[in-house]
């Protein structure tokens, strides 16, 4: 009996040290559920910081193809700006080059009417003198100066259509 009791109290002993251990395993067990639930809470965190890092990320990208879009049309803009302003050189010049034509066809058409109209009255002044000669004469006279006119006339439309082309 005896032993049977040492051998029970071996057994209770053993049951208490185990509850101890369970005791001590509980605890650690409530440590590591703590630890785990920290753990999820910064999982959970960082997978929302990885959707905003990625939110952010997209929204770069879509700026950086906007600057890229701009610096191409900026690009443009700059080559369109340039060849317009070698065509308005050019069309400066050529309207340059129309007004001093310009200006010298009217000095042509001013010289050319002062020459018909010294011609017509010279053509009557000498009519009027030759009007005493034969009528071969003054019929020649007056043709050669019908077709001096005629000349000058033609000249001068000449001149003024192609000013009226510049203009």
């Amino acid at each position: 009996m005896i032993e049977k009791l040492r051998k029970n109290q071996n057994v209770a002993e053993k049951y208490r040290k185990k509850l101890e251990m369970m005791g001590e395993m509980e605890r650690q067990v409530k440590t590591l559920e703590t630890q785990n639930s920290q753990l999820m809470n910064q999982l959970r965190q960082s997978e929302e910081q990885s959707k905003q890092a990625m939110g952010l990320r997209k929204l770069a990208d879509t700026y950086k193809k906007q600057v890229d879009k701009m610096e191409q049309e900026h690009a443009d803009l700059l080559r369109e700006k340039q060849r317009m302003e070698v065509e308005f050189n050019t069309m400066k010049e050529k309207v340059s080059g129309a007004e001093a034509q310009k200006v010298r066809d009217m000095e042509q058409i001013q010289l050319l009417e002062e020459k018909v109209r010294e011609l017509e009255s010279g053509v009557m002044s000498k009519a009027v003198e030759e009007v005493s000669g034969d009528l071969d004469s003054e019929l020649n006279f007056t043709t050669k100066t019908k077709a001096d006119l005629w000349v000058l006339s033609g000249l001068l439309s000449a001149v003024e259509s192609s000013t009226k082309y510049l203009w």
